[in-house]
């Protein structure tokens, strides 16, 4: 955590931690304290700085219980209907074939 004076106002800078980098796409999180004073912009830090330390921990939380499982979404186009030569589905058709489909999977 660090603290800079941009002259208007006062900016935090947190670095994110390496395992969490692919998911905020980022190594650093800068938060505008919109503040000149220096006793406000700690107070106000310190506020932020424990809602990014609760992100960061359920994002952890999510990694390690997804880290082993397997998720992948694959499409069985064998089990789904197809038009045949002379009949073509309409909008609704379509559409609850779809549903069908996702719930038979689910």
């Amino acid at each position: 955590m660090h603290l800079y004076n941009r002259g208007s106002s006062y900016y935090l800078v947190v670095n994110v931690p390496c395992d969490l980098i692919p998911i905020y796409r980022k190594k650093q999180i800068w938060v505008s304290l919109r503040t000149k004073d220096k006793n406000i912009a700690n107070i106000r830090s310190l506020m932020i700085l424990s809602k990014l330390e609760y992100q960061f921990l359920t994002e952890r939380q999510k990694m390690s219980v997804f880290k082993n499982a397997n998720i992948r979404f694959t499409l069985d186009y064998n089990g789904m209907p197809h038009p045949k030569d002379s009949f073509t589905y309409g909008e609704a058709d379509i559409e609850s074939f779809a549903l069908d489909f996702c719930m038979t999977k689910a």
